[in-house]
């Protein structure tokens, strides 16, 4: 078993990663906002309505909470943005260094992480917009601490620590709590933590309630009206509205869960693989497979198939509308080629 990091070494981990984003992407990032949907974000800021597209649903809570918070310090909603991705993109590549440490050892974790840097989908994410990046950060932490579920030799600590802390960093991205549970709670299936994974399971829900209930909230009616308890029921009656019209309007074109035709389908599982696979795809599967034949563990194949697969599919018959949203999946392909290519030496 790998010992156990530090809290110094956690430390010097993040702050290392920080500071190489900042003199990348704080170097190259544009100085006005680019993106239609950070636009919205701006506006979010100062007037929270999901219903209004400020932001477009599913909401993203925490990062709108958290622009606040880095307002206090920073000039303008453009640097704002850039400092909360860099906080999530580093986030990522700290818990994608642990975790490659922990499987593979520390040159593996060296070459995941650089990797997942010089992508191009994390570069494009974190200069034009940054709540994507949050992708990478929630998938690399559930990832590793389903990694310490699956083991560890306290799997019921990680376990109600990991659902804690997974949930509240899907508030930046409600998408993502759904979409995570495998991951973080089939290592604990597989080792029969019956009791541990109820009370976790419940932990993750609770945890995520508060800032559900108040995108709920603020996308039902008026954003300044007085909360009174007898509008709860319309509230969430014009929030599941809101968020059909939107689910239909992203998803009708190609989703064929919506309703698409075969052309729209089609369209859709190309767009997974190649923004996947960064349009290396035949290679990159070739390597993907080899990999994971060759150089990983039985718990290691079990892992990435319970991060990976699960969000592809839903990448190929739901929704991918750009590069970046492939964030959650990307840092597992990084994961497993730094392993490999570690041990081809």
């Amino acid at each position: 078993m790998a010992k156990r990091p530090s809290v110094r070494f956690v430390f010097a981990v993040f702050l290392t990663a920080f500071a190489s984003l900042w003199l990348t992407w704080g170097t190259l990032a544009p100085r006005v906002l680019f993106h239609f949907d950070s636009g919205n974000f701006a506006l979010a800021h100062y007037y929270f309505h999901p219903a209004l597209n400020q932001p477009h649903l599913p909401g993203y809570p925490l990062f709108v909470a958290l622009s606040h918070v880095v307002a206090l310090f920073t000039d303008g909603m453009q640097t704002n943005f850039l400092f909360c991705g860099m906080l999530a993109g580093a986030g990522a590549l700290s818990f994608l260094f642990l975790l490659a440490d922990a499987q593979f050892g520390r040159k593996a974790a060296l070459i995941a992480t650089a990797l997942l840097f010089l992508n191009p989908a994390f570069l494009t994410g974190g200069l034009t917009n940054q709540v994507r990046v949050y992708l990478a950060l929630i998938a690399c932490a559930t990832a590793w601490f389903g990694w310490k579920v699956l083991t560890g030799d306290r799997p019921a600590r990680s376990l109600l620590v990991g659902a804690f802390v997974v949930a509240l960093l899907c508030g930046f991205r409600p998408e993502m709590l759904l979409l995570m549970m495998p991951l973080l709670f089939g290592p604990a299936i597989v080792r029969r933590l019956k009791w541990p994974l109820a009370a976790a399971l419940a932990l993750y829900l609770l945890t995520a309630a508060p800032w559900q209930a108040f995108t709920v909230w603020r996308t039902g009616g008026e954003v300044f009206a007085p909360a009174r308890l007898s509008e709860a029921g319309a509230r969430i009656a014009k929030y599941i509205e809101v968020s059909g019209r939107y689910v239909a309007q992203e998803t009708q074109r190609d989703s064929p869960v919506f309703g698409a035709g075969v052309g729209g389908a089609l369209s859709l599982v190309g767009k997974a693989i190649v923004w996947t696979f960064q349009g290396l795809w035949p290679a990159l599967i070739l390597v993907t497979v080899f990999g994971l034949w060759r150089h990983t563990e039985r718990r290691q194949r079990l892992l990435f198939a319970l991060w990976f697969l699960p969000l592809f599919a839903f990448h190929a018959t739901v929704h991918i509308a750009d590069p970046d949203h492939a964030l959650s999946t990307i840092p597992a392909l990084c994961l497993i080629a730094g392993g490999m290519l570690a041990k081809m030496d």
